[in-house]
């Protein structure tokens, strides 16, 4: 092989080279850039769980309360001589309460489910 030949060869090695390490740069700042993004999801993925969880918690909270609220409520309509228009009045509230209560335990069982 000629000195000639040698000299292109060499410089085509040299260009193949430096056009890898080019690209492997290249690919090297894309990888960061999509680890950044991850990162960014991961960030925004487990915020979204600490949003369903604190909303999960407080419906859970809402429904105690709801709760508490209709066993006062039936032991008031025991304890109290209600006429029967009293007593009516009285178990339709109940039943109001009953149906908001598994309203809320469906969507806390809605939250926890979307949130696993």
């Amino acid at each position: 092989m000629s000195f000639m030949e040698k000299s292109i060869m060499l410089q085509q090695l040299t260009n193949a080279m430096n056009s890898n390490r080019e690209r492997r740069l290249q690919e090297q700042r894309e990888l960061e850039e999509m680890n950044k993004n991850n990162e960014y999801l991961k960030d925004v993925l487990d915020d979204y769980k600490k949003y369903h969880g604190h909303i999960a918690e407080q419906k859970s909270q809402f429904s105690g309360q709801l709760n508490k609220l209709v066993k006062h409520l039936e032991k008031e309509m025991n304890d109290a001589g209600l006429s029967d228009q009293q007593m009516r009045q009285a178990k339709f509230e109940r039943n109001r309460i009953l149906s908001q209560l598994d309203k809320i335990k469906m969507d806390i069982d809605n939250l926890i489910t979307k949130n696993k």
